[in-house]
């Protein structure tokens, strides 16, 4: 009988409970899959996960955790078969270290966010630097994926000797599928599910809240709090504390999926940073009809036919229209 092939995942954050590469260890009858992120007592449901002190944004502490992620990788060269790397700053030098460990790597990149969608400076500057990065870790790579189509083709024009290493595999959620639902409520119910900060589009859903009769609609907010934001948590806060906003903090995800149950409008006005939203999946299960954004990680979820597709000038008076325009129907 085959061995079991032998996985390291490697994230920068605990994977949520319901996260499609957790059932994936749980269900794969091929492989037998490990975990490294940072601890996170409570939350980790998979069998082994190694600590990793590799957290979100850019940090000094980071050179530390390569070293570490190296020196592990190194330690157990034997012991695994595979490693395959998440999240952006992963993505670019996780290759790096698993070659000089001596064990092959895939990478799954999730999106190019920020650095190729907004028009600052520095993020200018950043782009010729992450592409040259990005073309070194695909070589050092085995395999790399993508989450949309989108993201996929404009990397292989951009480099078109390495386009046959690139593979497009989606997303998904592991989740319960919703059956039936009712849109005759006095209320229509419009949810909101994603870290706060601006590039999720927190402050056009306050703005589209201020502009909406409660009368008719009320807005609920989900997710935790994003690291060097907290102006933008201390204004979801107090537009909670007006009753402009129904805030929920953070929710475990069979939470979560119950709010996708009694909601019936999804707002989710990001324009930057996905690969694939999983909230969008989470939210298709949950029958919620779509209100977001023509980005490249949304073509592949959103039917014009069944959704509400915002230009990239809607502002908050915009959307508050088109939700009115809904509740009317």
């Amino acid at each position: 009988m085959p061995r079991r092939l032998r996985i390291l995942c490697v994230a920068n954050k605990v994977l949520p409970e319901n996260d499609y590469r957790l059932a994936f260890g749980q269900l794969s009858e091929l492989s037998d899959v490990d975990y490294a992120w940072p601890e996170a007592p409570g939350k980790a449901s998979p069998k082994v996960v190694h600590p990793l002190a590799l957290g979100e944004g850019l940090r000094v502490a980071d050179a530390v955790a390569f070293i570490r992620l190296f020196l592990f990788l190194r330690r157990n060269s034997a012991n695994y078969d595979l490693v395959h790397f998440f999240s952006t700053k992963l993505q670019l030098f996780g290759p790096w270290l698993a070659f000089a460990a001596g064990t092959p790597c895939i990478c799954t990149f999730t999106g190019f966010g920020r650095t190729f969608s907004r028009g600052d400076l520095l993020f200018r500057c950043l782009r010729p630097v992450y592409i040259v990065l990005a073309a070194i870790s695909i070589w050092l790579s085995r395999a790399t994926l993508f989450q949309n189509r989108a993201d996929m083709q404009w990397l292989q024009e951009q480099l078109p000797r390495l386009r046959g290493k690139m593979f497009w595999v989606g997303s998904g959620v592991d989740t319960e599928a919703v059956e039936t639902k009712s849109f005759h409520d006095t209320k229509l119910q419009v949810l909101f599910v994603g870290r706060l900060m601006n590039d999720k589009g927190v402050s056009l859903v306050l703005e589209t809240a201020r502009q909406l009769d409660p009368d008719k609609f009320q807005v609920t907010i989900i997710g935790p709090a994003s690291l060097g934001e907290p102006q933008t948590q201390a204004q979801v806060a107090e537009a909670d504390c007006a009753g402009i906003v129904n805030y929920l903090g953070e929710l475990p995800a069979s939470n979560v999926a119950q709010q996708y149950r009694r909601h019936h409008l999804f707002l989710f006005p990001s324009r930057y940073g996905e690969g694939l939203p999983r909230v969008m999946l989470e939210a298709g299960f949950g029958l919620l009809c779509p209100i977001a954004h023509a980005i490249p990680a949304n073509r592949d979820l959103i039917s014009h036919d069944r959704a509400v597709v915002l230009d990239d000038s809607a502002d908050g008076a915009a959307i508050a229209s088109q939700l009115r325009q809904l509740e009317e129907n």
